[in-house]
């Protein structure tokens, strides 16, 4: 009996999966990164970006900055002047709307000449 029903057990031997693909895109990105910093370390030490600003250059920025802040002042003072003509164009017509008009006086109305029903015989 235990020959006919021998337990068979069936290894299989996974070793895993390949890492193959993971360590080539590691390599791969961390190579991008070494080139990346071999250029920023080029690009420096041959000057880089000129950072410094001279003084003519604020100059000329705080002259525009504040030809520009006296126009935006100018226009808003323009802007409020015209703002009170038509507040004060509202005011004035609603107080003429909600003006008393003249009330009518009571005339008697004259008396018509209106047939009266007459009384018939039944």
């Amino acid at each position: 009996m235990s020959e006919e029903f021998e337990d068979e057990i069936i290894l299989d031997d996974d070793e895993g999966g390949s890492n193959r693909p993971f360590i080539l895109t590691a390599g791969a990105l961390i190579g991008v990164m070494v080139v990346a910093l071999l250029c920023y370390a080029i690009f420096n030490s041959f000057g880089g970006v000129d950072t410094s600003t001279g003084e003519e250059e604020i100059a000329q920025t705080d002259n525009a900055s504040a030809a520009t802040a006296t126009s935006i002042s100018a226009t808003n003072e323009a802007i409020a002047t015209m703002n009170s003509f038509v507040t004060q164009t509202i005011e004035s017509i609603t107080l003429t709307a909600s003006a008393p008009t003249e009330t009518p006086t009571s005339t008697p109305v004259p008396p018509t000449n209106t047939p009266t029903a007459t009384a018939t015989a039944t």
